[in-house]
């Protein structure tokens, strides 16, 4: 699903859980369905330097160990690395490296591309530059005029 915010979208991925096991907390239904995101489009390039989503979001059939915050209505895996391998018992092992990938569906979704074609600063460079040398130009054209009318009349 795309989520929308002020030009931003994000793909909202929902993963059902089948739980074996509750490390911590209570849960009264089984399975749950949380929400993870990946970021699809920005406005500007500063909007990038926002967390970028669930890494890795796991396949179906996958064992996982996930990190959810939220209620029984609404879960969604904490940020960063909410989704680990089922062994990561330390810092180390729960950061991505490689052996516990994306599933195939989401290394499809396109992202990291900018809401209106070029980022903001980008249109905003486009648009303010030759607006400033056509300003400029003018200005520069109109005290040309007003010297060398000054100098006519004396």
């Amino acid at each position: 699903q795309f989520e929308r915010g002020f030009g931003n979208y994000d793909w909202a991925i929902y993963v059902t859980l089948a739980i074996e096991h509750v490390e911590k907390g209570q849960l009264s239904e089984t399975p749950i369905e949380f929400r993870c995101f990946r970021i699809k489009s920005r406005r500007s390039n500063l909007e990038y330097l926002t967390p970028a989503g669930h890494r890795p979001i796991p396949g179906t059939g996958t064992r996982v160990r996930v990190y959810l915050n939220g209620t029984q209505s609404n879960w969604l895996a904490a940020l960063p690395n909410g989704i680990s391998p089922p062994d990561a018992n330390d810092d180390e092992s729960v950061w991505p490296d490689g052996r516990f990938p994306d599933a195939t569906e989401i290394t499809e979704l396109r992202s990291l591309s900018f809401t209106y074609v070029l980022s903001l600063e980008l249109w905003g460079l486009i648009v303010i530059t030759p607006l400033t040398i056509l300003a400029t130009v003018f200005l520069r054209r109109r005290y040309v005029r007003r010297k060398t009318s000054a100098l006519n009349v004396t």
